[in-house]
């Protein structure tokens, strides 16, 4: 107890949190980044699915006309591939909502300020997506026959 007083003592009186903010981030990070590792499965599903339904928008776009005529439909094209990878992103909306509780309860007891939990996850997810969206663009940019200059 002792030893906890006195860094909270160096820290200030204004924070309740032992550690600094960046040393929280840090931790979370790691901590998020061992969840993703130890779910590989819905790593994974999520990278097949992308990668399925890539080819199935692809297809219903194949052969589309290098006329004027086709510039209507490549712009559905490319509006069906935004608004899929968006609408992907909707279904990790519950999840967020889920977890707000245990978020607060770990505010309460001071474990770790709650903007560093949500600033590791968004350092977590941005490659995860950024995989997502590059796998889902390759297949579709070269099956839609855009042009590749």
């Amino acid at each position: 107890r002792e030893a906890v007083r006195q860094i909270k003592n160096k820290r200030g009186k204004e924070s309740v949190y032992t550690v600094s903010y960046f040393a929280q981030v840090k931790s979370l990070v790691k901590r998020q980044s061992q969840l993703i590792i130890g779910n590989r499965f819905d790593l994974f599903s999520r990278y097949f699915s992308v990668v399925v339904q890539g080819f199935i928008y692809a297809t219903t776009f194949l052969f589309l006309p290098l006329t004027a005529a086709g510039g209507f439909t490549r712009g559905g094209a490319l509006f069906i591939a935004l608004l899929f990878n968006s609408f992907l992103q909707q279904a990790e909306v519950p999840g967020t909502f889920i977890g707000r509780g245990i978020i607060q309860r770990q505010k309460s007891y001071a474990m770790y300020h709650p903007s560093a939990f949500y600033i590791s996850q968004v350092v977590l997810d941005i490659p995860i997506i950024g995989l997502q969206c590059t796998l889902f663009s390759l297949i579709t940019y070269f099956l839609f026959g855009l042009n590749l200059t």
